[in-house]
C-alpha cells in the first residue's frame, strides 16, 4: 500500500509541471495570427490608402477592444513603415460585450478586420516596391488564462502614378469591413442625462429607425484612461418612455462621468429598418442635467441583467452561486500551485495518524481558521479598496516576497536547514502549540498561493460577491473558504479515513524532500511572474538575491544546531541574518514610476530620431553580457534619470541576445567593432557620434550627457 501511496504521489510531482505548462502555455502566436491586405496593390505618391489588418482568433479564444472593460489591456499596433510615411489611429469593429474570466469585457472572437490609412510620403517615385509591417500587442484570453501574444504580419505594395482600384473580391471584403465599424448615428438622436447620481442616454428614434430594439449596451471610451466613468460591472437597463427609449448607465463609483457620455452604443438587433448591420453608433454626448422621460414599459434583456437594483446575480440564483462557491474551492486542492500545501498537509495527517481524535480534530479546525482569515481579509483587500481578484500577484514585492519564501520553504524540506522545537529546544507544551500553530499557517499559506489560480467554478461567485453588500460578500468568501478547507476537516471529524493513511517510517523524510521540488517550482513560476514586472537588470539582482537567501538558509543550517557552542550559534545567527536581508535588499524592486523608459532600437527608428534633432542614447547589450548587467546598474541613479529626461534623451535598447544581422552590421559599420558592451549618444548638430567607455560610470554618463549643455 505504501508503494502504490508513493508511487502515484511521485507521479503527481512529475505531473505538475506537465499540468502548469499547459495552464501557461507559451503559445501565444498560434492564438491569434494576422494578415495585412490592402485595398489596392498600388499607392499613389502622397495620396492616403487604407489597409485592413485581419486577425484571426483560435477556437474559443479572445482579444480585447481598445478599451478592454474587463481587466486586461486594449490591442495596439506598431507599424514599420518607409521614411515619410505615416499610419494613422486603427479604426476598431464594433466590439461584443462577453465574459473574461468572470468580468465584464470588450471583446473580439472569430476574425475581425480594423482598418488603417497610411498615407504615404509625396516624394516616393514609380515602380518602388513600399514594404509594410506591423506588429500586434494584444491579450489573447480563454476561460481559465491569458497570455500576451505578438503576431505580426507584412506586405508589399507598388507605387504608380495614380493606386489602381480594388478587384471584385477585394471591393466585397472592404465593403463588410467597413459595415462592420461604428458609425456615426442615423435615424436616431441620443442625448446623455444627469439626474442627480443617475446617468443615461435618451434614444429618439426618427424616420428609418428600427423600432424593434430590445438589446442595447453603451461601450465606453472612457475606460482607455485610468478613470472610468461607467462600471461594465453593472447592468445597463432599457426602458421605453413613450415614442423614445431611456437606457440607464451605472457610475463609476469613485470616477463618475464629467462632461461627456463618449464612445460605441450598439443595439442588436440593429439601429436601422431592414439593416441589421447597422448595430454600432459612435457617440460623443455632452451631458445635461435633467430627468429623463418617464419608463412606460421596462426591457430587463438590453443586458441580460434585471432592470431592477440590486447585486449581480449573472443569471444564476444565490443558492447556486454559493454552490459554486464551495465547488471552485474545492477545486483549488487540485491546482498546480497548491500542490506543495497538500504535501504538507498529508505529511502533518500521515503523523498525526493513531493520535487521540480530539488532537487531529483541533489540527483540522487550525488548518480550517487559517484558511477563514486568510480569505476574510482578502475580502476586506477586495471589497473596501476595490481590488481585483489575484491582484496580490500585481505588486513586485509581493511577488519578490512569495519567491524568497518558496526558496527558503524548499530548502527547508530538502533538508538543508531544520526550524522546529527540537532545534531550539523547547519543552512538550510549546511543541503541541507549534504544531496547530502549524496547521493554522498552512492554512494560511494555501489560501494565497491559491488564490490566483482562478478555478472556472470560482469566478462567478468572486463577480457576484464583489457587488454584493459587505456582509453577504464576505459570506460568499466564507463558504469559499470552507470548499478549500473541506477535505482536511473531513480527515479531521473521521478519524478512520486518517487511520487508511500509511503509517509514519522512514519514507517520510524521502517524501518531505521531494515534496521540495514542488516549492522550488513553485518559486520559479513566481520569479517568472516577477520578471514581467522588472527590468532584465534588476531580474538578475533578484536571481543573485536567490542565491543569497539559499547561503543564509546554510549557514543557519550548518551551524545553528544544539550541539553547537553558544558563541558558534549567536555568530551563525547573526551571519545568516545579514545574508537573508542583504537577498532581500538586492531583490528589492524600484520604484517603477521612476524608472527610465527604453524604446526598441532599429536603424530606421535612429535616422529618424536624429533627423528631427532629438538626442539619442543606445545601449547595445545582451543578457549573456556580463559587462553589459553591471553597466546597467548606473541606471538606477537618481541623478542619471533627471538628467535624460532633462535633456530630453530617447533611450533605445538594442537587445542582442538572440542575433540580429541589423546590429552586426550596425557595429561593424558605425563603431567598428563585433564586441559589447557599446554606449553611444548622438547629439543633435554633431557630426560624429559620442562613444562611452565599456564599463559605465555614472561619473562618465553623466560628462557625455553634459555635451548636450553645449549644444
Amino acid at each position: 500500500m505504501i508503494t502504490r501511496f508513493v508511487s502515484s504521489l511521485l507521479a503527481l510531482v512529475l505531473l505538475a509541471p506537465a499540468l502548469q505548462a499547459q495552464q501557461f502555455s507559451f503559445g501565444g502566436e498560434e492564438r491569434l495570427t494576422a494578415e495585412i491586405i490592402p485595398e489596392s496593390n498600388t499607392i499613389a505618391p502622397g495620396r492616403p490608402f487604407t489597409v485592413a489588418v485581419k486577425m484571426k482568433h483560435a477556437e474559443h479564444k479572445h482579444s480585447y477592444w481598445k478599451h478592454p472593460g474587463a481587466p486586461g489591456f486594449g490591442t495596439t499596433f506598431k507599424w514599420t513603415l518607409p521614411e515619410g510615411f505615416k499610419a494613422g489611429e486603427p479604426q476598431w469593429p464594433t466590439p461584443i460585450k462577453g465574459k473574461a474570466a468572470g468580468f465584464v469585457g470588450y471583446l473580439y472572437e472569430g476574425e475581425i478586420y480594423p482598418l488603417v490609412t497610411i498615407t504615404p510620403s509625396a516624394t516616393i517615385k514609380s515602380g518602388d516596391p513600399v514594404p509594410l509591417a506591423v506588429a500586434i500587442n494584444a491579450l489573447v484570453c480563454d476561460e481559465s488564462s491569458c497570455l500576451p501574444s505578438k503576431p505580426s504580419a507584412k506586405a508589399s505594395l507598388t507605387v504608380s502614378e495614380a493606386a489602381g482600384p480594388p478587384d471584385a473580391a477585394t471591393k466585397t471584403f472592404f465593403e463588410k469591413a467597413r459595415k462592420a465599424l461604428p458609425a456615426a448615428p442615423k435615424s436616431w438622436t441620443f442625448k446623455a442625462y444627469k439626474n442627480g447620481k443617475d446617468y443615461g442616454i435618451v434614444l429618439h428614434p426618427e424616420a428609418g429607425a428600427n423600432l424593434k430594439i430590445s438589446k442595447v449596451f453603451f461601450f465606453s471610451s472612457a475606460l482607455a484612461a485610468p478613470d472610468k466613468d461607467i462600471d461594465p460591472e453593472k447592468p445597463q437597463a432599457l426602458a421605453q418612455a413613450g415614442s423614445d427609449w431611456v437606457l440607464t448607465l451605472p457610475p463609476d463609483a469613485e470616477n463618475p462621468p464629467k462632461d461627456a457620455l463618449i464612445g460605441v452604443i450598439k443595439a442588436d438587433e440593429g439601429w436601422l429598418e431592414g439593416n441589421p448591420d447597422s448595430q454600432g453608433f459612435e457617440v460623443n454626448l455632452p451631458l445635461t442635467e435633467g430627468k429623463p422621460p418617464a419608463a412606460t414599459s421596462t426591457n430587463s434583456a438590453s443586458t441580460g441583467a434585471p432592470a431592477a437594483k440590486g447585486p449581480i446575480t449573472n443569471g444564476f440564483g444565490t443558492g447556486t452561486l454559493l454552490f459554486f462557491a464551495f465547488v471552485g474551492g474545492m477545486i483549488l486542492n487540485i491546482m498546480p500551485c497548491v500542490f506543495p500545501v497538500i504535501g504538507i498537509k498529508i505529511l502533518g495527517f500521515v503523523q498525526q495518524a493513531g493520535h487521540d481524535r480530539k488532537k487531529i480534530f483541533l489540527h483540522g479546525l487550525a488548518y480550517t481558521a487559517g484558511v477563514l482569515v486568510c480569505f476574510w481579509a482578502l475580502a476586506l483587500f477586495v471589497i473596501v479598496l476595490g481590488k481585483g481578484w489575484g491582484a496580490q500577484l500585481q505588486s513586485p514585492l509581493f511577488v519578490l516576497c512569495l519567491c524568497y519564501f518558496f526558496m527558503a520553504f524548499g530548502l527547508n524540506m530538502a533538508g538543508v536547514f531544520e526550524i522546529g522545537t527540537s532545534a531550539i529546544g523547547v519543552g512538550q507544551e510549546l511543541q503541541s502549540q507549534s504544531g496547530l500553530k502549524g496547521s493554522f499557517f498552512s492554512g494560511l499559506l494555501a489560501t494565497v498561493v491559491a488564490t490566483p489560480c482562478s478555478a472556472p467554478f470560482l469566478a462567478p461567485a468572486l463577480t457576484w460577491a464583489i457587488s454584493l453588500p459587505a456582509v453577504l460578500a464576505l459570506l460568499v468568501f466564507t463558504v469559499i473558504g470552507l470548499g478549500l478547507s473541506s477535505p482536511y476537516l473531513i480527515l479531521s471529524v473521521s478519524p478512520g479515513l486518517v487511520k487508511l493513511l500509511p503509517r509514519p517510517g522512514a519514507w517520510m523524510e524521502s517524501f518531505k524532500q521531494a515534496m521540495s521540488f514542488l516549492l522550488f517550482g513553485t518559486a520559479g513560476y513566481m520569479l517568472w511572474v516577477l520578471g514581467g514586472m522588472v527590468n532584465d537588470a534588476h531580474l538578475l539582482q533578484v536571481l543573485f538575491g536567490l542565491v543569497l537567501i539559499a547561503m543564509a538558509c546554510w549557514i543557519y543550517g550548518r551551524w545553528y544546531l544544539p550541539h553547537k557552542p553558544a558563541g558558534t550559534q549567536r555568530t551563525a545567527l547573526l551571519l545568516s541574518v545579514v545574508v537573508l536581508v542583504g537577498g532581500l535588499l538586492l531583490g528589492w524592486p524600484p520604484n517603477a514610476e521612476g524608472e527610465l523608459k527604453w524604446q526598441e532600437w532599429s536603424p530606421e527608428t535612429v535616422q529618424k530620431l536624429r533627423s528631427e534633432g532629438t538626442p539619442v542614447y543606445i545601449d547595445f547589450t545582451a543578457r549573456w553580457c556580463a559587462t553589459c548587467q553591471v553597466n546597467h546598474r548606473v541606471y538606477n541613479s537618481e541623478a542619471l534619470k533627471a538628467a535624460f529626461r532633462k535633456h530630453k534623451v530617447v533611450l533605445l535598447k538594442a537587445d542582442y541576445t538572440n542575433y540580429d544581422e541589423r546590429i552586426t552590421e550596425t557595429l561593424r559599420r558605425e563603431y567598428h567593432t563585433e564586441a559589447i558592451p557599446v554606449n553611444v549618444l548622438y547629439i543633435p548638430g554633431a557630426k560624429e557620434h559620442y562613444l562611452l567607455p565599456n564599463l559605465l560610470t555614472v561619473a562618465n554618463v553623466s560628462e557625455a550627457l553634459e555635451k548636450l549643455e553645449k549644444k
